[in-house]
């Protein structure tokens, strides 16, 4: 933009869909905007109900929190480059995720800080669900 105005990448333009719908047409999961996450100790499926909005469900805990947990979040997604987000989002519980979602190469990179101010930094694998 010419005015100095950085565009809202999260919300669509007219008949364009938004980046992060773009991205998960171009890796099949058109309807439903859903992904396996693998990040060795923790592992969850995400699932993006809106560019603002996704609930995800613990598969695996490693410790953090039990499985089968569940958690709908609202996100701050930013394209960062095409198929690549910044995503970050603050749980019920006071931890705070920041992901680095690369979708055209399947990886993430998560960082995390526990409600207790524990960091931890976690990287794995990001895939679409069938």
């Amino acid at each position: 933009m010419t005015d100095g105005r950085v565009p809202d990448l999260r919300k669509p333009h007219g008949d364009h869909m938004s980046p992060l719908r773009k991205v998960c047409h171009a890796t099949g999961a058109v309807d439903q905007l859903r992904y396996f996450v693998d990040l060795g100790q923790l592992t969850l499926e995400e699932h993006f109900e809106s560019d603002e909005r996704m609930t995800f469900t613990v598969v695996a805990d490693g410790g953090l929190v039990p499985d089968g947990y569940v958690e709908t979040v609202a996100i701050n997604a930013v394209e960062i480059r095409p198929d690549v987000f910044l995503t970050s989002w603050k749980e019920v519980s006071g931890a705070t995720i920041t992901h680095l979602e690369d979708f055209e190469r399947g990886v993430v990179h998560s960082r995390i800080t526990l409600p207790d101010g524990t960091p931890l930094a976690l990287t794995g694998t990001i895939k679409p669900l069938d």
